[in-house]
């Protein structure tokens, strides 16, 4: 069984994590949907290109939800060091 103090650096480690990732995928988030409006205009009238719009939309809106689940995740860990801490 883990220690608190390891336990601590481990949720640190995770939230420390998140927040990279999170930093990561916000820093690309404008691309990916300045990348989806130029698909969109570029293919509009073609079947292939209605396809590839649509998985591009549905790739930007996964991530979105992906974000969604790290700052939650970010939010339970920070309340959990909080927590294990006494503060």
């Amino acid at each position: 069984m883990a220690s608190i103090y390891e336990t601590q650096v481990a949720a640190a480690k995770i939230s420390h994590n998140s927040e990279q990732l999170q930093t990561l995928m916000a820093a690309n988030r404008g691309q990916i949907d300045r990348n989806a409006m130029q698909l969109a205009m570029v293919t509009r009238g073609s079947i292939p290109g209605q396809r590839a719009t649509r998985e591009v939309q549905e790739a930007s809106a996964a991530m979105r939800k992906a974000i969604a689940m790290l700052e939650e995740l970010q939010n339970e860990t920070a309340k959990y060091l909080k927590e294990s801490r006494g503060v």
